[in-house]
């Protein structure tokens, strides 16, 4: 096992670090519990296992993930995008499987502004996430 899941206070003291300390009130949910049963079914160990693989795996890319937007690195960008998509597609988030593909594939087609905006949502969507994982874990 790696230090993030056998160490609770390392997973949350690597996340103050990437996260924002709070999220606005109006901020909507993006994870639907009734789309997490759909995919993984309504075990509450089972959803605590996935929480806690998801929530390993943003810790783990959300600062590769903010070098690559600040460095303009293309390659890493779109093996980020490809593999979170991937990854946490058992959330049920369509917003991060279109984001996932528009970073991955579309490129030349968006144009670089475009595209590096699409890769700072995608940096938001996933600090979003990680507060709602730790929720979800924390009750």
């Amino acid at each position: 096992m790696n230090a993030t899941s056998t160490d609770p206070a390392f997973l949350f003291r690597t996340l103050a670090q990437t996260a924002p300390v709070s999220e606005p009130a109006n901020v909507k949910p993006l994870m639907r519990m009734e789309d997490v049963v759909d995919y993984i079914g309504d075990d509450p160990a089972t959803q605590r296992i996935v929480f806690h693989l998801c929530l390993d795996l943003i810790i783990t890319s959300l600062p590769r993930l903010r070098q690559a937007v600040d460095s303009g690195d293309i390659p890493t960008l779109k093996q980020l995008a490809h593999h979170t998509r991937g990854s946490l597609s058992m959330l049920g988030l369509p917003s991060l499987r279109e984001l996932g593909e528009q970073i991955e594939y579309h490129y030349d087609d968006l144009g670089a502004e475009c595209w590096r905006q699409r890769c700072e949502a995608l940096y938001k969507l996933l600090t979003q996430l990680s507060i709602e994982l730790q929720e979800h874990l924390a009750a």
